[in-house]
């Protein structure tokens, strides 16, 4: 894990080569442009089909998105030191922006399909969940504390099953200790799940008031300051998922950076936007 993404380290082909991807839980494409398919002897390269990609951050300025060809291929994996004889992977070739110089292992549901039986292959998760019981989020008692809620998975605003689910309630407790509720409007309430998104991406009609009561300045391109002597004193963001609630502290959403040299004010470590999908990060 670094500050910007939850990293995993995985073996790929015959002898393995060892591949640094980045998790993604938001889709089940797992893609790499740096492995060698010529020295593994256990590669694959049947008729599996290809793909468009458009992977990235739209709402950055300048925006992250990049755009490339993904032909899809087979060969053995090994996660943790388990064993996937034949597991189907991307790799992209250069497109109008380049070569990803990075990759993914995705463990999200189809976008089209979610977790059915109709996928048109097996993802990671439905090959390791094969070989036996698969504990994802946590249902290992000895590590996590409380109880453990359970909340359905939504489809997004796209309609498509990158795994989302409902907000039905947002708070603040301030550097003072009062607590101050908001409404959520029905459209403001869908969050997608994406630990390969680095921050939590909201709309202004969701966020606008939060910031307000943080003390946030808008420098007139939506993006946000905030006062650096809140990062290190109590208060968060209160996230209300049915019986679960997520705080996200002052710490996590103030950065220890400036716009300008010896400002009072810091970063804000969210992206804000007038429309798209309201996302939670991985940071």
């Amino acid at each position: 894990m670094s500050d910007r993404y939850y990293g995993i380290k995985i073996e790929v082909g015959t002898p393995y080569q060892e591949l640094s991807l980045a998790l993604n839980t938001r889709s089940s494409d797992t893609w790499f442009p740096n492995f060698n398919p010529v020295k593994s002897s256990t590669f694959v390269n049947g008729s599996f089909g290809s793909t468009e990609v458009a992977y990235g951050d739209p709402t950055t300025i300048p925006s992250s998105v990049q755009k490339f060809h993904l032909d899809y291929y087979e060969d053995v994996f090994r996660i943790a030191g388990v064993r996937i004889p034949k597991q189907r992977f991307g790799i992209p070739s250069k497109g109008p922006d380049g070569l990803p110089t990075g990759g993914l292992l995705s463990i999200g549901p189809n976008l089209q399909f979610g977790y059915g039986r109709n996928k048109p292959f097996n993802t990671i998760v439905d090959s390791l969940a094969a070989q036996g019981v698969l504990l994802f989020g946590g249902a290992d008692t000895g590590r996590f504390s409380g109880e453990l809620v359970k909340r359905p998975l939504l489809k997004d605003e796209l309609g498509t099953w990158a795994p989302s689910i409902a907000l039905t309630g947002m708070g603040q407790t301030s550097s003072n200790g009062s607590v101050q509720a908001y409404g959520v409007n029905a459209a403001d309430s869908i969050f997608t799940l994406d630990t390969a998104n680095q921050y939590m991406r909201l709309r202004h009609s969701f966020v606008d008031p939060l910031l307000r009561d943080l003390g946030a300045i808008n420098d007139g391109n939506d993006l946000y300051t905030a006062p650096c002597s809140k990062r290190d004193g109590p208060g968060s963001w209160d996230f209300h998922f049915g019986n679960a609630t997520i705080k996200i502290p002052y710490k996590n959403l103030i950065l220890d950076a400036t716009v300008e040299e010896n400002s009072d004010y810091c970063l804000v470590a969210i992206l804000v936007t007038w429309k798209g999908q309201l996302v939670l990060g991985g940071k």
